[in-house]
């Protein structure tokens, strides 16, 4: 079905662009962590993923980063070299930390957050391009939730498979779901839920800026916000996740 929200000038970054934005709540710093291997196999720059990822956050708009750390898991490719001309040309508060022997996704996430000092720690996969806007909505969600008195560990980001927006629709049974007994799980978070079609528009957690309300999911993918303590209290990412 087609999601006519999406259609709409406000589904958009650009309806944001000149817009004022309310102040995120004080005394809240972020630090964006990206583990990352091999994602710089190219020697023309602007084709390695990591390189777009680094690209995309220097565009961020609406959060004042303290400082990007980027975990290597002991990649064998121009890794290094891309590090050095985002500090250069990107004018990056960007530090780079080298694990000389393959630890996988998990251990190198951790590895971040034990170097990270910053109270919000936002996740961005090695191969993601963020939304100049996509911080800051899911800094303003978590403000929101926290306002409402919400014990919030953590925001998920959407994010969409080579499109800019949703490309299919799934109930929300089936979005960001664990299946305990079967031990899989499923993703579906490039979907819009398709009970939010019910009405003339979605939910929404904040009525000017357009923000849809969010909902409970059951584990964690690549695009996150969290709250620092409360990853360093259950111990980080389990260790046996791989990549």
């Amino acid at each position: 079905p087609t999601v006519s929200f999406l259609s709409r000038p406000e589904s958009r970054p650009a309806y944001w662009k000149d817009r004022p934005l309310p102040a995120l709540l004080p005394g809240s710093s972020v630090d964006v962590i990206i583990a990352t291997r091999n994602r710089c196999p190219d020697p023309v720059l602007d084709r390695n993923p990591l390189w777009w990822a680094l690209e995309s956050i220097a565009w961020l708009r609406g959060v004042r980063i303290r400082e990007i750390i980027v975990v290597d898991d002991a990649s064998d490719d121009r890794t290094p070299q891309v590090l050095r001309l985002a500090r250069r040309y990107l004018q990056l508060p960007l530090r780079g930390i080298r694990l000389e022997s393959r630890q996988g996704s998990a251990r190198a996430r951790n590895a971040g957050i034990a170097a990270s000092r910053a109270d919000r720690l936002f996740f961005l996969d090695d191969d993601c391009i963020a939304s100049p806007y996509c911080l800051y909505g899911i800094s303003r969600v978590l403000d929101l939730l926290t306002l409402r008195g919400r014990a919030v560990a953590a925001v998920h980001a959407p994010f969409y498979f080579r499109h800019v927006v949703p490309s299919h629709v799934r109930p929300l049974s089936e979005i960001g779901r664990v299946d305990w007994a079967g031990a899989s799980y499923s993703t579906n978070l490039k979907a819009f839920p398709a009970e939010y079609l019910e009405g003339s528009e979605p939910p929404l957690c904040d009525s000017e800026l357009k923000l849809i309300e969010p909902f409970p999911i059951q584990h964690l993918c690549g695009v996150v916000l969290a709250q620092r303590q409360a990853l360093v209290e259950v111990g980080g990412f389990p260790n046996y996740f791989t990549w």
